[in-house]
């Protein structure tokens, strides 16, 4: 009876090696990705905000534009993260 409703599909220990194998690959690049991403945001931030006090304004600019570009890197890796496990 369950057999009916579950569809069972024949697999090789080896495709499901490989599966977790690449999980934990994909897995891992995207923490390592996604943690300096955000690292780096950060610093952005940071810096435009203490060179701002300092009255460095082109420093300022410069590292307030990383960290624009590193937060939309960032939305856009967890997005696209979601959305690749959302339609497998």
């Amino acid at each position: 009876m369950i057999a009916s409703v579950i569809a069972i599909t024949p697999s090789t220990d080896s495709s499901i090696l490989s599966d977790i194998l690449e999980v934990i690959a994909f897995g891992a690049i995207a923490g390592v990705g996604i943690s300096l991403a955000f690292s780096l945001m950060l610093r952005g931030f940071l810096v435009a905000g203490i060179a701002s006090r300092d009255g460095r304004k082109a420093v300022a600019m410069a590292n307030g534009a990383m960290g624009v570009i590193f937060a939309v890197v960032c939305v856009f890796a967890v997005v696209g993260g979601l959305l690749s496990m959302l339609h497998r």
